[in-house]
């Protein structure tokens, strides 16, 4: 059996889990498929989301670009991006660089997606470049909704400190 097929047993499989790492993706036009449904369909993405709800931010990584060279529609592909810059955001050591490359992408496939502003905000924030952390997330928050856009407005206002101070 393929390794990405296989279940992997691991602390928490024995422990509920506190949090679920979920992509919330806004969709283009009418209903999109739900996050896992795109996952079903994927053995790689599915994978992906196991290895990054057990903190295995590498090989989430490794799954995430697997997924990528399947065929799938645009949304699907926008989704895995975004996943994908924040696993390669949250490895050690971080490769903000090419989480950067995956947050544009999935930006230009759509760029109305909040969700993709907030990540590029987060990572041009951990970059030190607080100025383009702000145009982000001046824009993300002005896309955003609900809790989101609650986030997105704190992360502004901390980012405003910086630049600030």
């Amino acid at each position: 059996m393929p390794f990405w097929k296989r279940k992997s047993v691991s602390k928490q499989d024995s422990q509920p889990s506190q949090s679920t790492w979920q992509a919330t993706v806004p969709a283009r036009g009418g209903a999109a498929p739900s996050a896992a449904t795109a996952a079903a369909a994927n053995p790689f993405h599915r994978r992906g989301d196991e290895f990054f709800n057990e903190a295995d931010y590498s090989n989430a990584v490794f799954m995430y670009c697997e997924a990528l060279r399947q065929p799938q529609d645009e949304r699907s592909k926008e989704q895995i991006l975004l996943q994908l810059a924040i696993a390669r955001t949250m490895c050690s050591p971080p490769d903000l660089n090419g989480a950067l490359t995956n947050v544009i992408t999935a930006m230009q496939i759509n760029p109305t997606n909040g969700q993709a502003w907030r990540v590029k905000g987060d990572i041009h924030e951990r970059q030190k470049d607080h100025k383009s952390a702000e145009e982000a997330l001046v824009q993300a928050t002005a896309l955003l909704s609900g809790y989101e856009k609650v986030q997105a407005t704190q992360a502004l206002a901390n980012v405003r400190l910086q630049i600030a101070s």
